[in-house]
């Protein structure tokens, strides 16, 4: 793998620059795409919001059906459960398989609906009474 280094130039929508930074072109050959530097902050789009909280109500819909008992919660307490499981269980994921470099991976939907249930039985332990 190559990498050479360049620069990077910011600009707004006006057409002014903004900024000029450093950027790192990691690539298996030279025709391959530019990849940012895996330490530059990543945006979060409206459709990958949207996708976690339907992944999230998923989640939180299993992990409801697994847990004992009826628990009556609304769409987005569900989606909050599975989605703060889903935190849960890629920190237990990094806990149990290392990660190159140490950095946090998101969990799988195993892990996800375990971490969904220990947030499930948080919740129903301590805040709903």
């Amino acid at each position: 793998m190559a990498a050479s280094v360049g620069i990077e130039m910011v600009i707004d929508r006006a057409g002014q620059l903004t900024q000029i930074r450093q950027a790192v072109c990691y690539a298996a050959d030279p025709g391959e795409r530019f990849r940012r530097h895996p330490t530059e902050e990543v945006s979060v789009g409206l459709l990958q919001i949207i996708w976690m909280i339907i992944v999230g109500f998923i989640v939180g819909v299993i992990a409801r059906f697994v847990y004992p008992g009826a628990i009556a919660m609304g769409f987005w307490a569900t989606a909050a459960v599975g989605i703060i499981g889903s935190l849960i269980g890629g920190l237990i994921g990094s806990a149990i398989w290392r990660s190159p470099g140490g950095k946090y991976h998101p969990a799988g939907f195993f892990l996800s609906i375990i971490g969904a249930l220990i947030v499930l039985w948080l919740y129903l332990t301590f805040l709903a009474k």
